[in-house]
């Protein structure tokens, strides 16, 4: 998953400069904290969608108000359903905590600059046709919450969507990603197949034959280039310290140093 934040409203912007006046997407350098894009966004209430996810996006005002009501606090169910969302899941400032909502809070406050009341905080239970899956408006029948949020900023019906996207083509195709701030690598790992030995108690895994398998990446005539480039960078390292200035001086190598 990619830490994504969708903009197709309003777009992206960059780094700040000293600029007075509001700077046009067509001129160069425009993604700034000065550009037309970033003033438009001050000027106007900006709608965003937080995907509530456990160290993520958290909203620790709503989990404290549940605990008080003795309710039992679900990420991604309890501020996203009509019978048990409360007022505190549509405050911004609640937003601010887990990595993504603490590093967007600082994008809204401290880089675009945009007061926390021009802020209209959301969930997906404010999504068009969330409580009605048969809503005609609605574009998306899956139960995905991260796409049907996709879907909302291709409506138009909100400006920003907060949460740890996976950036699939189906959803590339609908709206536009930001450059992503964290990446998770997946890694496939296969079993090897074991082996009995009748002479040994624990399995055998490994076999001396296997380690010629190291060599199977590359063809034989790049692993000679491989071999010439070592021989020939270590030749020309030899050359040019048996060369050197200091050496044939007769100076140590290390002399004058501190």
């Amino acid at each position: 998953k990619v830490g994504l934040i969708m903009l197709i409203a309003y777009g992206q912007a960059a780094l700040a400069d000293n600029m007075t006046e509001c700077k046009p997407a067509s001129v160069v350098g425009f993604a700034s904290s000065k550009s037309c894009t970033v003033e438009k966004m001050r000027s106007n209430n900006l709608r965003v969608a937080y995907l509530d996810k456990q160290y993520v996006t958290q909203n620790f005002a709503a989990i404290e108000k549940a605990k008080a009501l003795g309710i039992q606090y679900a990420f991604g169910r309890t501020c996203d359903r009509a019978d048990t969302a409360m007022p505190e899941c549509f405050v911004a400032e609640n937003w601010k905590s887990g990595w993504l909502g603490m590093f967007m809070w600082g994008i809204f406050q401290n880089y675009l600059e945009i007061d926390s009341s021009n802020i209209i905080a959301m969930t997906s239970l404010n999504f068009t046709g969330a409580t009605d899956p048969n809503n005609a408006s609605s574009v998306y029948h899956g139960s995905s919450s991260f796409t049907r949020c996709v879907w909302e900023v291709n409506l138009g019906n909100i400006d920003v969507c907060v949460g740890d996207f996976w950036e699939t083509q189906e959803r590339r195709a609908i709206a536009d990603f930001t450059t992503g701030i964290a990446v998770d690598k997946f890694l496939l790992v296969t079993l090897v197949d074991r082996v009995e030995a009748s002479t040994f108690v624990f399995p055998t895994i490994f076999e001396v034959s296997t380690l010629a398998t190291i060599f199977l990446p590359l063809t034989w005539q790049v692993w000679l280039l491989h071999l010439a480039m070592m021989i020939f960078g270590g030749v020309a390292i030899v050359a040019m310290e048996a060369t050197s200035p200091a050496r044939l001086a007769g100076t140590p190598p290390d002399a004058g140093d501190d």
